[in-house]
């Protein structure tokens, strides 16, 4: 009985001992996830941060290029009309807010030929929209076109006033 009492008592300290380290050590977990999540956010404002720097060094430089992207996909009568477009002709850039694809959709259209003529490479429409909200005055113009037999490729370029805004 004494034999059992103290294999008990043993078998309780044990328990105790157990319950104790792995609370423990959940603390600990907790405590690095913690830890994690912060280095996570200082990431992410590091990032934040840098990108935002970026986009200022672009209005400040004075332009940005771009690949004019979905030009392919517009009909043939659209395509013939690009054809006729020539480098420093003025593009617009209109928000789509209702595209299906894309919330953050630029269309871009000749103003001469009056033609939707592609879109800013979605990757880039963010950053795009920021440099637009910083720039006092700027003006997009065909940088680069060359013809492909299904359709033209254009690099396109935003000219910014060397002013930004904060």
């Amino acid at each position: 009985m004494e034999e059992s009492l103290w294999l008990f008592g043993i078998g309780i300290s044990l328990f105790i001992i157990v319950l104790f380290f792995s609370s423990y050590f959940d603390a600990r977990k907790h405590v690095e996830r913690k830890r994690t999540k912060s280095n996570e956010d200082e990431i992410l404002e590091d990032l934040l941060s840098f990108k935002e720097k970026r986009i200022k060094e672009y209005v400040e430089r004075g332009d940005y290029t771009f690949i004019v992207k979905g030009i392919s996909y517009r009909t043939e009568e659209e395509i013939n009309r690009i054809r006729n477009l020539n480098a420093d002709d003025e593009l617009a850039l209109e928000y789509e807010f209702n595209n299906p694809f894309d919330n953050d959709a630029i269309k871009v259209v000749a103003i001469k030929e009056n033609v939707h003529v592609g879109y800013v490479p979605s990757i880039s429409c963010k950053e795009v929209k920021r440099m637009l909200e910083l720039a006092s005055n700027y003006i997009v113009k065909v940088h680069v076109k060359t013809d492909g037999q299904k359709a033209p490729f254009i690099l396109a370029r935003i000219e910014f006033n060397n002013s930004v805004e904060k």
